[in-house]
This record gives C-alpha cells, sequence and structure tokens, in this order.
C-alpha cells in the first residue's frame, strides 16, 4: 500500500511538472507573438509618420495587408495624442469605435499607459 501511494505521489509531482513545462512554453509562445505583431504595428507607425502623414488610401491597403498576414486582428485602429479613436480598418463592423475616447475607460487607460511605458519613443500620444 505504501508504495502504490509513493508512485500515486511521483506521478501526481511529474504531472505537475509536466503541466508547469507547457503552461510557460505556452506563455513564452504567446508573448512571442504578441511582442511580433506589436512591432509590426511600430513599424508601420514609423512608416506612416515618415511619410509626414500618410494618405488614407495608402493606410487602408497597409492595414488591410496586415489584416490578412498576421491572423489575431480584429482591427487596426490609429488613436491620436487625445486618446481617441481616428481610423480604424476595417470600419465595417466597427464603426461604433471609431471617435471613441479611450481614457474614459478605465482598462483601455491603462492599457494605453502600459503601452506608452513600454514602448516610449516608438509611440506618442
Amino acid at each position: 500500500m505504501l508504495l502504490w501511494q509513493s508512485l500515486l505521489i511521483y506521478q501526481h509531482t511529474e504531472i505537475t511538472h509536466l503541466i508547469a513545462q507547457e503552461a510557460t512554453a505556452v506563455k513564452t509562445e504567446l508573448s512571442s507573438r504578441l511582442d511580433n505583431r506589436i512591432l509590426a504595428l511600430e513599424r508601420m507607425a514609423k512608416r506612416w509618420e515618415a511619410s509626414g502623414g500618410t494618405l488614407r488610401p495608402v493606410r487602408e491597403v497597409d492595414a488591410a495587408s496586415y489584416l490578412k498576414d498576421l491572423n489575431g486582428y480584429q482591427a487596426i485602429e490609429w488613436v491620436d495624442s487625445t486618446a481617441h479613436v481616428r481610423w480604424i480598418a476595417p470600419l465595417k463592423g466597427n464603426e461604433a469605435t471609431l471617435n471613441r475616447d479611450l481614457s474614459q475607460s478605465a482598462e483601455q487607460r491603462t492599457a494605453l499607459l502600459t503601452l506608452l511605458c513600454h514602448y516610449r519613443g516608438s509611440i506618442r500620444m
């Protein structure tokens, strides 16, 4: 009986260890994918700024490419320095988001401030 209990404890410990390893691997993968998507958006924003203000048709084509090629995006928004959504692609289905003040929601304000602190210098608000 003691041997059986020892085996069950060992098995439980091994399973717990494997679950922890898998959770760490998933977290690392998700973090990497999120970082890649944020970097892609930063590059797009820098390109738009470098061109002195990208024309709307060019922004729409650029955003459509990102939406098509990078799974996981629902939409791409341009938020101005007052925290208002000034442009969104695709607009269809996201009309309610246009001109929304993101500073009014505590969660959205926290997300914006976190982005600003983390990516200071590449994102301005």
